[in-house]
This record gives structure tokens, C-alpha cells and sequence, in this order.
């Protein structure tokens, strides 16, 4: 039995050779319970007790007035104002430069009832940029090949192992890991993806 993953149209990949001084992160996905944006607040009251220099750009449709509503509640409780930038609507040229100032892309995702998160492009489309992925456990994406090279598979409420995670960023050769991401998603373009489904013919 051969399962065949998504994959990806890439024209172009971005190698990046160092680590922005403020780590930029970026959380691209509608805001609504399921993708777990309020997981992403908790780690960041931890990288902030670590004073770490870092920014999270949360970009993406609000589907859930009264979830984002609680979000925002949480960063003022936190005083995480000045760590945080909410962008709404964003356009295919506002995403690309969005990809291309991080350093780091998380998405927390949970189950939420029957609701199940699969295998979002939208973690290899990170790939292709040259930056690591956080994923959940609890999604699809977890099938992805994630080293401590290239990411972090994780449970979605590990807020410190996630915080640790992105603070120890700053001690590895970017430019490696930045390699690594794109030879992630090398793998996973749908050029290798059809040779798969030939080979099921063959």
C-alpha cells in the first residue's frame, strides 16, 4: 500500500544565510480555533521571560470574531503588544515577502472536535523560503521528514519545548538549516510526487 503525500509547485527557492537579530516568525492561517493561534501566544510569554528578541506575525483571514477577540485579550494580559503584528488580508505579493523576512514559520493546529488540520501546503511553501517549521502533532503535516535540522514536530501545548526550540535557533548555523529546509521540500515538489504515481504503473 502506497500512500501518495501533497506536494508543491516550486519555481523558485530561497536560501537564506543568517538569522535576522530580532527572530522573525511568522503564523500565516485563517484565525479560528482549530489552527491554535492562542497556543502560539503561551510560547511567546515564555520566549519573552527568556528576553529574546523576536517579533510573531500572525496573517490570515479572522474566521472566528470571538476566537480572535480572546487572542487579542491575551496579549494585553501579557503585555505581548510590541511582540505581535496582526495582518488581515494578505495578497500573494504580501505573502512572499512576509516568507522572505522570517526566520521561523509555526502553526499550532489541535483537533477541535471532529475538525482534523491536514497536510497544509502552506508548511512546504515555508520550506521552499528556506525556513524551519513548527508543526503539530495533530495534523497531517506531521508525516512530513522533520529533523532538528529543518524543524520541530511537537504537540501543539509543549509551549517550552517550542520556546526552547526557537531560542536555541540563534546557537546553529542558519545557513545549514536553511539548506536542509530546502532539501525538505525538494523531496515533496510535484515532480517527485508524479514519479511516485508512475511507479504505481510501472
Amino acid at each position: 500500500k502506497m500512500v501518495i503525500k501533497n506536494g508543491i509547485n516550486v519555481k523558485k527557492f530561497y536560501q537564506k544565510k543568517k538569522i535576522n537579530k530580532k527572530i522573525k516568525i511568522l503564523c500565516l492561517s485563517a484565525i479560528k480555533p482549530r489552527k491554535g493561534q492562542l497556543n502560539v501566544i503561551e510560547t511567546m510569554k515564555i520566549i519573552k521571560d527568556k528576553k529574546i528578541d523576536f517579533h510573531v506575525f500572525f496573517a490570515g483571514e479572522i474566521q472566528d470574531r470571538f476566537y480572535y477577540r480572546k487572542i487579542i485579550k491575551k496579549v494585553k494580559q501579557n503585555k505581548l503588544e510590541n511582540f505581535c503584528t496582526f495582518k488581515n488580508y494578505v495578497s500573494e505579493k504580501s505573502k512572499k515577502k512576509l516568507f522572505m523576512d522570517s526566520d521561523l514559520f509555526i502553526l499550532l493546529s489541535e483537533m477541535i472536535g471532529n475538525s482534523f488540520e491536514g497536510f497544509g501546503l502552506v508548511y512546504l511553501e515555508a520550506l521552499s523560503y528556506g525556513i524551519p517549521v513548527i508543526i503539530s502533532k495533530k495534523t497531517g503535516a506531521a508525516d512530513l521528514k522533520i529533523n532538528k535540522n529543518n524543524g520541530l514536530i511537537v504537540h501543539p501545548k509543549k509551549y517550552k519545548l517550542i520556546a526552547n526550540f526557537i531560542c536555541d535557533l540563534r546557537k546553529k548555523n542558519f545557513y545549514n538549516i536553511s539548506k536542509q529546509c530546502i532539501k525538505l521540500c525538494k523531496k515533496n515538489i510535484w515532480f517527485q510526487r508524479s514519479k511516485q504515481i508512475n511507479q504505481l504503473y510501472d
